[in-house]
Formats: C-alpha cells, sequence, structure tokens
C-alpha cells in the first residue's frame, strides 16, 4: 500500500536545544567562509573528510581549541574531529582561526535528484563550564554524481538477462557517466576519480571499454559528461536464478549501483506479499533526516525497488533498491504534505490506498 507522510522544512533537536540554553553568553563563535562572497563555510571537497575554519573568543580574546572541545551534530549522529590546527593568521580579516577536520557520517550525494541541496551541520565546543554553537553550510550539490546509462542513454536501475543455457554467453552495453564532478570552495568543477567497476559474482562479467580517446580501465579519473562504455556479459553456470549488482565505485567512498537480473524466476502466486511496514503514514520528516523504510512479504533473490513521490503519485522517482527487507533513505530537501512511498519487485508493487 501507498502511505502518506508531511515533509516540512525544519530542524530541532530538543536534548542539544537544552544545552544551548545553559551556555555562557561570553563565548562566541564564529565560523569562515569557504571563500569570500559566499556563504558556504563548510568545505566538503575531499569527501568523506569535511574542513571547516571556526575562531572561539571569549570576552574578545580567541581561546584556543582541542579535538576534545568539539562536537559536530550532522542531522541526528554526533561526530568527533580527528584534528584541530594551531591558530592560523588569517590576513583578510586579521584574526586567528583553526582548521577542523572531520569524516562526515552523513550519506554521500543525494540521489533522489541533483537539485541543490544545501546541509546545515551544528558545531558545539565545549571549554570548562562554558558552551557556545554555530552552524556550518555545505552545498551537497558540490558533490560528485555518477550514474549508469542504457544505450539509449536513459539513466537505469536494472537489467533484465533472457534465460540462457549454462556455458552461454549474453552482453548488454551500458555507459558510465560523471553527471557533475565535485565542485570545491572556488567553484571550480574538477574530474571524478573511478576507483573500480565490478560484479560480485561468477555468472555475470563487465569489460570496461571506456571511450575513443581513451580505453583504460579502473583505476582513472574520468570527465563530468563524457560517456564511458561497458560491456555487461550474463555466462549463466546453470539454470538457476542469478541475481547481481553492477557496482561503481567512486571520489573517496561513493558508489553507484544498478541490479542485474538473470534467468527465469518462478514463483507462486499466493507468494505475492509484498507489504510496506514503515513509513506507516501520517509520519512528519524534516530534510535530511535519514528514514529506515521497511517491509515484509518479499521475494528473496529478487530486488525490491523503493520509489518516492512528492505530488500523490502523479509522478514517482526512483530512490533506491535493496535485496533486504530495508532501506536507508535521506530525506530530501522538498517541502510537501503529498509524499508517497511505494515499494516494488518485478511481478509487484504496492498499490495506493
Amino acid at each position: 500500500m501507498f502511505y502518506k507522510f508531511k515533509i516540512v522544512s525544519f530542524f530541532s533537536i530538543v536534548f542539544l536545544i537544552f544545552l544551548s540554553e545553559i551556555s555562557n553568553a561570553q563565548l562566541r563563535l564564529k565560523i569562515r567562509n569557504v571563500v569570500d562572497n559566499s556563504f558556504i563555510t563548510v568545505d566538503p571537497w575531499q569527501y568523506p573528510l569535511m574542513k571547516a575554519r571556526i575562531r572561539a573568543e571569549l570576552s574578545g580574546t580567541p581561546v584556543k581549541l582541542s579535538k576534545e572541545n568539539i562536537l559536530i551534530l550532522e542531522n541526528n549522529k554526533i561526530t568527533k574531529p580527528f584534528f584541530v590546527s594551531d591558530f592560523i593568521q588569517d590576513t583578510s580579516s586579521n584574526e586567528v582561526w583553526q582548521m577542523v577536520q572531520w569524516y562526515t557520517r552523513r550519506d554521500g550525494p543525494n540521489l533522489f535528484t541533483n537539485n541543490q541541496m544545501l546541509i546545515i551541520d551544528t558545531f558545539y565546543v565545549f571549554t570548562g563550564t562554558n558552551l557556545s554553537k554555530i552552524a556550518g553550510v555545505h552545498n551537497r550539490a558540490d558533490l560528485s554524481f555518477v550514474k549508469i546509462f542504457n544505450s539509449s542513454d536513459d539513466a537505469i536501475t536494472d537489467i533484465e538477462f533472457k534465460s540462457g543455457d549454462p556455458g552461454s554467453s549474453q552482453v548488454v552495453n551500458v555507459i558510465v557517466k560523471a553527471l557533475k564532478g565535485q565542485i570545491d570552495g572556488s567553484g571550480t568543477e574538477g574530474q571524478i576519480w573511478i576507483d573500480s567497476a565490478k560484479v560480485h559474482s561468477n555468472n555475470f562479467r563487465i569489460k570496461w571499454d571506456g571511450w575513443s580517446q581513451d580505453k583504460r580501465p579502473p583505476p582513472l579519473h574520468i570527465w563530468p559528461m563524457m560517456p564511458y562504455f561497458v560491456r555487461l556479459y550474463y555466462e549463466p553456470k546453470d539454470n538457476d536464478y542469478h541475481t547481481d549488482k553492477l557496482t561503481v565505485y567512486y571520489d573517496h567512498g561513493h558508489k553507484q549501483e544498478i541490479m542485474l537480473n538473470g534467468h527465469e524466476f518462478h514463483i507462486q502466486d499466493e507468494a505475492n506479499n509484498l507489504k510496506l511496514i514503515y513509513p506507516k503514514g501520517k509520519e512528519i520528516f524534516t530534510p535530511c533526516q535519514q528514514v529506515e523504510i521497511k517491509w515484509d512479504g518479499y521475494i528473496r533473490g529478487m530486488a525490491t525497488y523503493i520509489d518516492f513521490s512528492s505530488n500523490k503519485g502523479s509522478s514517482w522517482t526512483n530512490i533506491g533498491l535493496s535485496d533486504d527487507s530495508s532501506f536507508i533513505w535521506t530525506v530530501p530537501n522538498i517541502p510537501t504534505k503529498s509524499a508517497l512511498i511505494r515499494i516494488r519487485q518485478s511481478f509487484s508493487a504496492t498499490q495506493p490506498t
């Protein structure tokens, strides 16, 4: 069934708000823009490594911070920095700042949309009996984004191979394309580093063809919007139903996947009991919140697809797939009271109510 829930644009963390109320007003925090004339204050250029420059003042005097003084709130997760620099003199502001570095616990690029998506992190600084906080902002759309397309240049989430005898071989051509390179604080778009592209079972095989000017296989840098051609082979070893994934790993931990299905899967009609367990309906979620979507009654060995609609089902966007009974979804920054989630397998889908 479809279940309605609401998405609204607000952020609230109760226990940390309570802590902020007891903070000492004398402790003041400042956060430096990544570049001048920009409101972006957190640099995600080396994702998952994040950077920000902050300054703590007590009655106007700079306070030197250490790793133990800082907590970073990323949505509902607490992160600690692994590095805090000494004072760094900034000539433009004539002030001293400290560079803070941490590994984000957030997911990678927003797979739902390429639209601009601002992410807010909150820095909490403790010094003795003093507590202060300040928000940092980065643009999630600045992260690199890779998708997989068919030979007609349509984005795809899965490939169905026909039935084949053991020892036979079928091939499908796909395109790996970086829709954008990661953008640094100066607005410069970079190349994308492809760590590897692989399948995970011996019933499927991959051959990276690249393009006419660069046929090297990964690891390598690729250019934004340039098509890189890949051949996928289905070579069954028996007559069973086979599933796998084509996984493209890129830029320090990102990945993009499509499902691969081979042969026929025989099921009984009464086995179609696919049921959405959570969300139940009428939930209120916030942008960037991570929600575990759960379901039951799925057929093991077949991918379950998760779709999202912000307009009561008039249009749908696939937000992911899973070979299990759950999926972690990052709520997009799309305020709406008409959102729907549906789950489906190739033989069925949840129906609207």
